[in-house]
C-alpha cells in the first residue's frame, strides 16, 4: 500500500518528542540531546506521531569534506542524524518525510547542503536518499564498532565536555564490551 500525500502531513516538532520517537522505532534505539530541526509525520487531522527525521550540524570533519565535494561553506551543512518511520505507515512514507523535511529546510535559507550515511553492516543501502534524490557519494573507511553485552552500539568517548577521552580497548574489554566485524556507510549529500 502507498502512502497518499493528500491524507499526511510533516511538520516540525520537538526535539523531545523526536528522540522518544526514536526510542521506541530506530534500531540506534535514540537520538542525541539536540537538533537544529526535528520534523514529524503525521496523518491529517491526527495527533500521533508516526514517523520522524532529526537534523543537525555534522562533526567538523565531515561537514569540510561536504564542502570540498560540492564547494559550499562548512558551516552551511547539515546532517540528517535519525530517521525512522513506525512500522504501520505505507511503503514510501518514509521519502515523503524526506522530502518535505528538506523542503521545509531549503525554505528557511539557513543552509547550502545536506549529508548523510547509510550503514552497510544493518543492509542499509540507502534507497530511500537514492529516492529523494541525495547523491551518492562513495563509503567511508570500513572500522569497527563496539557493541555491549546486549549488542547495543557503545561509543568509547567518556567523561565531561572539557575532559573527554576514548577509552582504550583493554578499558572497552573490562567493560564487557566487543567489536564488530569492520564495516563501512554509504555517505549521500544534497545541495540546495
Amino acid at each position: 500500500m502507498k502512502l497518499r500525500t493528500s491524507e499526511w502531513e510533516v511538520r516540525r516538532i520537538p526535539h523531545a518528542d523526536a528522540r522518544a520517537f526514536m526510542a521506541a522505532n530506530h534500531y540506534a534505539q535514540g537520538a542525541g540531546n539536540t537538533s537544529v530541526y526535528a520534523h514529524g509525520l503525521y496523518k491529517k487531522g491526527q495527533l500521533e506521531l508516526l514517523g520522524a527525521a532529526v537534523w543537525l550540524p555534522p562533526m567538523r570533519p565531515a561537514a569540510q569534506w561536504v564542502s570540498r565535494e560540492l564547494g559550499v561553506n562548512p558551516d552551511g551543512v547539515l546532517c540528517l542524524s535519525r530517521l525512522a518511520i513506525h512500522e504501520s505507515v505505507p511503503t514510501n512514507g518514509a521519502s515523503f518525510l524526506m522530502g518535505r523535511a528538506i523542503r521545509q529546510i531549503k525554505k528557511d535559507g539557513n543552509w547550502s547542503a545536506l549529508v548523510t550515511w547509510a550503514d552497510d553492516r544493518l543492509g542499509h543501502t540507502g534507497a530511500i536518499y537514492k529516492a529523494t534524490n541525495w547523491t551518492p557519494a562513495g563509503t567511508t573507511n570500513p572500522r569497527r564498532l563496539w557493541v555491549d553485552a546486549e549488542g547495543r552500539l557503545v561509543s568509547t568517548r567518556t567523561g565531561r565536555p572539557h575532559e573527554r577521552r576514548n577509552l582504550s580497548k583493554a578499558e572497552c574489554l573490562e567493560r564487557g564490551w566487543s567489536q564488530t566485524e569492520p564495516s563501512y556507510k554509504h555517505r549521500f549529500i544534497f545541495k540546495f
